[in-house]
């Protein structure tokens, strides 16, 4: 896996935060994959307890992950 402790931190926080407790993050797509290079960061999050609003929910979550970075 192509995240660092620090990123993986700030990705699960920031889940956490906008998604709830139970919510989690799974990392697919190139960087999982430790002998590649680039690539952005795909993340399937599964949402036990569903916002009202999940565009802003995932734009703020979005948002939250990258100042964090």
């Amino acid at each position: 896996m192509r995240l660092s402790d620090f990123e993986r931190e700030i990705v699960r926080a920031a889940v956490a935060r906008r998604l709830g407790p139970r919510s989690r993050a799974l990392l697919f797509g190139s960087r999982v994959d430790d002998n590649r290079r680039g690539g952005d960061i795909d993340l399937l999050v599964d949402i036990p307890d569903a916002p009202d609003d999940p565009f802003t929910a995932a734009l703020q979550l979005e948002n939250e992950a990258m100042r964090g970075l």
